[in-house]
């Protein structure tokens, strides 16, 4: 017969028979149960010793009591070698969440309307052990390298999904508080103007001054993004200047710009606006997005992925879903190829050249300007059949676009 066996971490499916020998004498003894394992048969315990090693078993709490109580209640963690103390450190993470103390501490801190134990992103990946933080110098490196690498709970390291351009937003200001204090004077001193400049421009441009990264923050350890806005978050967030749009940019609008201050970032995803509402909205500011009488999301999709072809082509991992169909992605795949071997210096040529020179060139702090110079080109309006000024164009595709737009990404 088929036979399920399992422990907490594996689980494996067998074939089981009795022994031939039991078979011609009729009993019925457990161990001269036989497990098929790929072409052959062995015994039970044979079989459980080879795919549930005593090594890899569970160590109760009263085992692990009754060890600490015969060791003198002494363990030498300074002692560990660096990958066991990680270990350690993920067994604790994945230890699921629970209805606990650390609930109703989050619960307790929304109450009291006062400030939170810490940045969501990286708590929520804690748990009950978020104290981790605070124990020591080492321990607080190590928790928080697999947070931003990942770990066996969360592989993928430090991610940030998002489908509305201000929550994403507020997790960027939000990991930007909190510096990562991997050595010390990591915290800049407020009252230091030299300091606190030099914190400024790690935190603006990681990747021109990378010898300041004793400087960085939870921000700077962020490896990928998903982002799915809607499409006036989406236009602006890649800068589209047709029309003169970016002239109604809100102020503190974060764009695309952001990836340049994420110096580990690996992946980025961007999802295509989906949700299907070809309306202008009234109280927006600026043209208008659709014809009132046969709205071109075709035509929309292009303005986003034109732009940001060209704007993540110094990154790597760039991922865009959800176009109209096949054409459309092989045009942005085109596209951003096209952009990517224009470049004149790639990130990893950058990183080289950094080599060489020892660091680069030494320069004053004083003369860096923390702030981007943000220029735009203007291009020409359009014009509906009403003369008011649209963004994308009176719908002429084969296939209406109000039809197709219902298998974006399901092509």
């Amino acid at each position: 017969m088929q036979i399920k066996f399992q422990n907490y971490m594996k689980q494996i499916c067998r074939m089981c028979r009795s022994s031939p020998s039991l078979q011609a004498q009729g009993g019925n003894d457990l161990n001269e149960v036989q497990v098929c394992e790929g072409s052959d048969w062995e015994s039970l315990q044979e079989n459980l010793s080879r795919n549930f090693p005593a090594s890899e078993g569970n160590v109760t709490d009263d085992q692990m009591r009754d060890w600490w109580h015969s060791n003198g209640k002494i363990f030498n963690w300074s002692g560990l070698a660096t990958e066991l103390k990680e270990t350690i450190i993920q067994y604790c993470m994945c230890r699921p969440h629970s209805y606990g103390n650390y609930f109703y501490c989050l619960e307790g801190y929304r109450r009291l309307r006062s400030s939170a134990p810490g940045p969501c992103e990286i708590v929520g990946q804690l748990g009950p052990w978020t104290s981790l933080l605070g124990v020591s110098a080492e321990v607080r490196k190590i928790t928080l390298q697999i947070c931003f690498r990942g770990g066996w709970l969360y592989p993928q390291g430090l991610s940030i999904m998002s489908n509305v351009q201000h929550h994403f937003q507020k997790s960027i200001h939000r990991l930007e508080r909190y510096y990562q204090i991997f050595e010390r004077h990591s915290i800049p001193d407020a009252n230091n103007r030299k300091t606190m400049k030099l914190a400024s421009q790690y935190k603006y441009f990681p990747k021109i001054y990378r010898e300041l990264n004793t400087y960085a923050t939870f921000m700077h350890g962020i490896r990928k993004v998903f982002l799915g806005f809607d499409s006036w978050s989406s236009l602006h967030f890649f800068k589209v200047s047709t029309c003169n749009f970016d002239k109604y940019r809100p102020q503190k609008f974060i764009t695309c710009d952001v990836f340049e201050r994420l110096p580990y970032l690996n992946a980025i995803y961007i999802f295509l606006p989906t949700d299907g509402n070809f309306r202008n909205d009234p109280m927006i500011f600026g043209p208008k997005l659709f014809d009132n009488n046969r709205p071109c999301a075709r035509s929309l999709h292009r303005l986003i992925y034109e732009n940001a072809a060209k704007e993540l082509a110094p990154y790597n991992g760039v991922h865009m879903k959800m176009f109209m169909d096949e054409y459309e992605e092989q045009r942005f795949l085109d596209l951003h190829a096209a952009a990517k071997s224009e470049l004149k210096f790639t990130d990893e040529e950058l990183k080289e050249l950094w080599e060489e020179c020892g660091g680069g060139v030494q320069l004053d702090p004083d003369s860096i300007s923390t702030t981007k110079d943000e220029r735009f080109e203007a291009r020409p309006e359009t014009l509906d059949g009403a003369g008011n000024i649209t963004l994308t164009p009176y719908c002429k595709c084969e296939i209406p676009c109000l039809d197709a737009y219902q298998l974006a990404g399901r092509y």
